[in-house]
């Protein structure tokens, strides 16, 4: 029995989801339903809960504000606000230089010329 409450115990808590992944899969719900401004509000939690420091972020934890940054830049183009969008995908560029947020950070750019 002892054996049983303690698997059981370990897997509850592996299997909870932290506030900032809960705070991502809410605002991508809401980009989903086309509630842009809900989406921002919850990419904003993401970027609030994790340390303004990249030196204190683990790997994870930057993948995961990148893609907050990222989402923030497409939810506020979807809304029309193309000088927040430049802000936040040059956040998310610095944080991981992958070859999508390189791809809009320059569709932005030459967007504006």
């Amino acid at each position: 029995m002892k054996k049983i409450l303690i698997l059981t115990f370990v897997i509850i808590f592996i299997g909870c989801k932290s506030d900032v992944e809960l705070s991502m899969e809410r605002g991508i719900q809401f980009y989903e339903w086309q509630l842009f401004d809900k989406a921002i509000l919850e990419f904003n939690q993401v970027v609030l809960m994790l340390p303004d420091d990249p030196r204190k972020l683990t790997y994870e934890e930057t993948e995961m504000l990148s893609r907050a940054y990222y989402n923030l830049s497409i939810a506020h183009l979807k809304l029309g606000r193309t000088d927040f969008a430049d802000n936040y995908i040059l956040k998310a560029y610095q944080l991981s230089p992958t070859e999508e947020n390189w791809n809009l950070l320059n569709d932005l750019k030459s967007n504006q010329k």
